[in-house]
């Protein structure tokens, strides 16, 4: 997209003191397609952290909605997001982080819930507050009423407090948008005082947040934190590694590690089970579970005993690589339950023959 002038403008509504949104008074720069690493840099004076861009996807439209996030600050009782949001072409209606949340977990209709911080370190996405039933964020009828072509519009969102070790986080938009890197920061983005101490393109200068009091009257913050999965899998699903933030997850191609109907180990598995016994000496604590799965073929009882024979070749092999003080070891098998895929093809099957390792992490 060609960089184009935009409107200078204001929209703000009251509720939880001067909130709402205002219209960005800066170039449209070139916005590439989500995601995208963050990058500390100014636009006119306004900070930009990183730039985001997908397809608005309603009634038709070929219009794309493009966006930057300015800054993730650190603020009393929590952490604001500042962020602009605009189109590409002439839709001004039904656009934009206006998902249905049909009340979903308490927000209203027109919360624009969707924006959240992701602390990839630490495995946590933060949702944006409440305070009562109002959500501590811009809304979707601010963005729509105030929407034109090729203008950005300002909103914020506060979500709970980050750890004081975090220093960078991701901030998401929904919608596969997601920008990466972006700097934790200290103190709200502040709007020009007209005498000229503080500079500021923004016509409205940023969106005043709700009062600290208003933050601190939360109930619960915690709730708005969730844990997060992140999940690594070979090219050819032969190990896969889904990490929480307290365990850490293993799932061993049963392909790999035995002949087919047999629970004796192969030469392959030497290495992959070498691998996954250097992460529980890194950093495993307490039990380690090793757990055998088959697929559907064959008669059940055979399955399980199947499963749990794999199940202890895994855990005699596994326990002398690890070696360290501390852990301890279990093994069981499931037979043909708890299937991750469809037993009615060679592929599902194939995903279902596994033995999955399961132990906890220290952070």
């Amino acid at each position: 997209m060609n960089a184009s002038p935009v409107t200078v403008g204001a929209r703000r509504r009251a509720a939880l003191g001067a909130v709402g949104v205002a219209v960005l008074a800066v170039a449209l720069v070139s916005i590439p397609t989500a995601p995208v690493q963050a990058s500390s840099q100014t636009v006119d004076d306004v900070p930009v952290a990183g730039t985001f861009r997908y397809h608005a996807g309603q009634r038709d439209t070929r219009d794309d909605v493009v966006g930057v996030v300015h800054a993730v600050r650190r603020v009393p009782g929590g952490t604001a997001v500042y962020y602009s949001v605009g189109l590409t072409g002439s839709t001004t209606s039904d656009w934009l982080l206006t998902q249905p949340s049909a009340n979903l977990d308490g927000y209203g209709p027109y919360d624009l819930r969707s924006v959240g911080v992701v602390d990839t370190t630490n495995l946590r996405y933060y949702r944006p507050m409440q305070a009562g039933r109002t959500c501590l964020c811009s809304q979707t009828t601010d963005l729509q009423r105030e929407a034109r072509p090729r203008v950005l519009l300002t909103g914020f969102a506060v979500v709970p407090e980050l750890p004081a070790d975090v220093r960078s986080v991701a901030v998401s938009f929904g919608f596969g948008a997601q920008v990466e890197d972006v700097p934790v920061e200290d103190g709200a983005l502040t709007p020009t005082n007209g005498d000229g101490s503080t500079i500021t393109p923004l016509g409205a200068g940023w969106p005043a947040l709700p009062d600290d009091s208003v933050i601190a009257s939360v109930a619960s913050p915690d709730q708005y934190v969730l844990p997060l999965t992140r999940s690594v899998a070979d090219l050819d699903r032969s190990l896969t590694t889904k990490e929480a933030p307290d365990h850490v997850e293993v799932d061993l191609a049963a392909d790999v590690l035995f002949a087919v109907d047999k629970a004796t180990l192969s030469d392959a598995a030497s290495a992959r089970l070498q691998q996954v016994a250097r992460e529980i000496a890194d950093r495993g604590t307490g039990i380690v579970t090793i757990v055998g799965y088959t697929d559907s073929t064959g008669s059940t009882s055979h399955n399980l005993t199947l499963s749990r024979a794999r199940a202890a070749s895994v855990l005699k092999a596994l326990k002398p690589l690890v070696g360290k003080p501390g852990i301890t070891f279990t093994s069981t098998g499931k037979g043909e339950s708890e299937p991750v895929a469809d037993n009615g093809t060679d592929d599902g099957r194939r995903l279902n023959r596994r033995v999955t390792i399961t132990f906890g992490v220290a952070r």
